[in-house]
């Protein structure tokens, strides 16, 4: 005859049947501790209690209604604790209660099981590095707002401080023996051959003193372009006005930017809110273009290589650095609006005449020119109608070529003069952004509002992050709590099927694990990596 040996204790516990929150414990001991420290009631010679049966338990039912839980030992046969659920209690007479148990397949069996690799969907990562883990959440984001904008201070100084560069196929300021201009070569500028010289002025009265000159010589055409460049772009000879130096290479320079760490005023407790698509950096060249780029695909700041060279409106690009693992990430490039591209005032009737001089001796030609030259042809061509002579005629008719010919040659004067000054050069479309001094590239700090914010934080905060990945799920990690969701997780371990089954489905399903059972279910507490 075996005695009756097993011990049956029911207990209040925070625990429910979802199995959506549990707690871990280091060892048996500590659990069985803390089990030990509920309220509850036992009874120490019961009969052989059955798995997931019914526990006849010696008292009336209203007086233990309060117990939810029991965990029961048969001592003549394993030292092993059973835990389980009640799941009713039903009244069988003053002194005897049937409890219907459900074995609590988490508490029960969590130091007999191993968690193998496995398909984690989310979990509390154990290495929260910005820019570790970046997979989408789709999650609500709201829109966005502007946390600061910066302005690209050394550049906009560069900018600001310009010169008038002529573009011309000869020196404005050299003749030759024959009093024309000099005719020059192309050269390099900053690394691009242009066939033309590039002449720098360094104010307006400069610039109309070139134009004046060069239409006085008649030679107005060796002007092909006038536009802006930075200073920077123009050195000369004694870095004042004349032809710019060859240069080989662009000039360059770096810029960083440092990382927004803040979300609309907001600091996040989960890294993953300071990177895309939360947190990131809007850069514009302010003319229509602009690029998102991601904080957490640069080093510790975010760097940007301005190349610059000198050409009609300029060519200015910047391209991140240590981007994304390119040191130069060009496809990520912004190309700098044009700068003004010049419109300069020509008298085509002073440069055609000046050209045609040597056709027209030593005429000084007016209006009153025309008229005479209009009228003596006339009266040559009436005279023609009354001659008949073949030597008169041929006399007459010299004359005629002559007098018309030079009336056609005032009546293209008057053409020429009576044709308004002509405005050479072209606009830009960026040229009014050039006007308001904005001509420049911009970044814009931007993320989702604040309160977005923090409802994503506590998401992340319950819910660790998306993952997908195969690895052994983290069970622990955390200060105070662990959330695991799996697909078809693979666990070992010296369990029957159905119980283990029901094990794979808490994971499965999701589950948070609590480690300390004074802060259990308290979302409040710091949860940080441990």
């Amino acid at each position: 005859m075996i005695v009756p040996s097993s011990n049956i204790i029911l207990l209040k516990t925070p625990f429910e049947l979802d199995y959506k929150n549990n707690l871990t414990f280091s060892n048996l001991q500590s659990q069985l501790a803390y089990f030990n420290s509920l309220p509850h009631t036992e009874i120490t010679d019961a009969t052989y209690q059955r798995k997931d049966g019914v526990i006849r338990y010696p008292a009336l039912v209203d007086s233990i209604l309060s117990y939810n839980y029991c965990m029961y030992q048969n001592e003549n046969f394993s030292n092993k604790w059973f835990f389980a659920f009640i799941t009713n209690m039903e009244f069988v007479n003053n002194n005897v209660t049937n409890i219907s148990i459900e074995t609590d397949v988490w508490q029960t069996y969590q130091f007999d099981i191993t968690f193998k690799n496995s398909f984690v969907e989310r979990e509390h990562v154990n290495n929260d590095s910005v820019g570790l883990h970046t997979l989408p959440e789709g999650l609500e984001t709201g829109e966005y707002v502007c946390n600061s904008h910066v302005i690209d201070d050394r550049f906009d100084n560069i900018i600001s401080d310009f010169v008038y560069i002529f573009a011309c196929s000869k020196n404005p300021y050299e003749t030759d023996s024959q009093g024309k201009l000099r005719s020059i070569t192309g050269g390099l500028y900053n690394g691009i051959y242009q066939g033309n010289g590039f002449f720098r002025c360094d104010t307006k009265e400069q610039v109309q003193e070139i134009l004046e000159s060069v239409q006085e010589k008649g030679e107005v055409d060796v002007i092909t372009g006038l536009f802006l460049a930075p200073k920077e772009l123009a050195h000369t000879f004694d870095n004042g006005p004349g032809f710019i130096d060859n240069s080989n290479t662009p000039v360059t320079y770096t810029n960083s930017i440092s990382k927004q760490t803040t979300l609309n005023g907001y600091s996040p407790k989960n890294n993953k809110l300071k990177c895309y698509p939360f947190n990131y950096l809007l850069v514009s060249n302010n003319n229509g273009t602009s690029n998102i780029m991601h904080y957490e695909d640069f080093g510790s700041s975010c760097t940007f290589k301005i190349d610059m060279a000198i050409t009609p409106g300029c060519s200015i690009r910047m391209i991140p650095t240590n981007y994304k693992g390119v040191s130069e990430a060009d496809e990520y490039g912004l190309n700098m609006g044009k700068l003004p591209i010049c419109s300069y005032n020509c008298d085509m009737y002073t440069n055609w005449l000046t050209q045609n001089s040597i056709n027209v001796g030593g005429f000084t030609v007016t209006s009153d020119d025309i008229n005479i030259g209009m009228s003596s042809s006339n009266a040559i061509l009436g005279t023609l109608s009354n001659i008949m002579s073949g030597d008169v005629f041929g006399s007459i008719n010299s004359g005629i070529n002559g007098a018309g010919g030079i009336a056609n040659s005032l009546i293209a004067k008057k053409q020429h003069e009576l044709i308004p000054p002509q405005v050479r050069g072209n606009t830009n479309c960026g040229d009014v952004i050039s006007a308001s001094n904005k001509n420049n590239f911009q970044f814009y700090k931007m993320s989702i509002k604040q309160e977005y914010a923090k409802c994503i934080d506590e998401y992340f905060s319950m819910f660790g992050y998306l993952v997908n990945s195969v690895k052994t799920p983290n069970i622990t990690g955390r200060r105070n709590w662990n959330y695991i969701k799996t697909i078809d997780i693979n666990i070992t371990g010296d369990v029957i099927q159905e119980d283990m089954q029901k094990i794979k489905n808490i994971f499965n399903k999701g589950v948070t694990l609590w480690h300390n059972p004074s802060t259990y279910l308290d979302y409040s507490q710091n949860n940080d990596i441990i």
